[in-house]
């Protein structure tokens, strides 16, 4: 379906507007097809503050059909979560067989943020991805 993003493309606001309705329709109905798969799809929005993830999050919301979906916004990590493995706070919010899981933030961020603040060394980072990859095999 939906399996590359073309990044860079611009269309104008006349012509998205256009395409408005067709692009709801296209988007409801792969969101049907899909749950006819029973296929778990996971969305993670990420990015710099300020740079429009509340937005991605809320047209999403008003476009599909929140029946199949769940949104999970994690802040820091709650008493409980620190008491556990890492992954633990993600892997409980997993979206069920047929359903969509948007995470507002995801796992790339804090080794991505620890790096970019010096708080993580480049050896730790790369541990960090191999554990990322992981998880995400295990989710397959």
């Amino acid at each position: 379906m939906f399996e590359t993003a073309e990044l860079g493309r611009q269309i104008h606001k006349k012509q998205y507007k256009k395409q408005l309705p067709e692009l709801r329709t296209a988007l409801l109905q792969a969101q049907l097809a899909l749950s006819k798969t029973n296929t778990p799809v996971i969305i993670i929005i990420s990015g710099i503050d300020v740079a429009g993830r509340g937005d991605v999050v809320n047209v999403l919301n008003e476009w599909l059909d929140t029946r199949g979906l769940e949104t999970i916004a994690l802040d820091s990590l709650t008493d409980e979560e620190s008491e556990r493995p890492y992954y633990w706070r993600f892997w409980r919010h997993l979206p069920a067989r047929g359903r969509i899981g948007i995470f507002f933030g995801g796992w790339y961020v804090d080794p991505i943020v620890q790096t970019a603040y010096q708080k993580m060394k480049t050896a730790q980072f790369y541990e960090a991805l191999t554990h990322i990859r992981r998880f995400e095999t295990m989710l397959v």
